[in-house]
């Protein structure tokens, strides 16, 4: 996550503008998603938090389709 928001920072959010984003539970990542996680993995992720600013999906289809067109 955090190497991805390095090598791009297209988004144009400040380092602060995105924990802020992050601990309100507004932010998801533009650069990554994650697909057809397992029940054990999923429980994880939502038990850590992670899935505030990281969003999951069943289908690698549904995945592609939530990434924004850059320009």
């Amino acid at each position: 996550f955090n190497q991805l928001r390095a090598a791009d920072p297209s988004n144009g959010l400040s380092e602060e503008e995105v924990r802020r984003g992050v601990n309100d539970g507004t932010y998801k990542s533009p650069h990554l998603k994650l697909v057809n996680l397992s029940k054990e993995t999923r429980m994880t992720f939502e038990l850590s938090g992670f899935d505030m600013f990281i969003e999951t999906f069943d289908s690698r289809d549904a995945a592609l389709a939530s990434f924004q067109p850059v320009g």
